[in-house]
């Protein structure tokens, strides 16, 4: 996965880096395939970080950006240990 610092919305020079994962699924709407949600919670593993409709069912855009922006905190909090 192909990551970059932001500062402000603006991407920070030079920032650019790999960080190795196994897996990526990205947010394309507020539904889920019940398959997909089963084998996540399925999996269940530390480094396993989930939001939005794959916990909440797709409550919500608002609630859906709530709970990435908490998620992005135990993520960068994981990531510095």
């Amino acid at each position: 996965l192909r990551i970059v610092r932001m500062d402000s919305g603006a991407p920070v020079l030079e920032s650019e880096s790999v960080l190795a994962v196994d897996l990526v699924v990205e947010a394309m709407g507020l539904s889920v395939q019940a398959s997909l949600q089963h084998e996540v919670h399925k999996v269940g593993c530390d480094g396993l970080f989930e939001a939005g409709a794959l916990c909440n069912g797709g409550a919500s855009v608002e609630q859906c950006i709530a709970e990435g922006l908490t998620v992005a905190e135990k993520i960068d909090q994981f990531l510095r240990r």
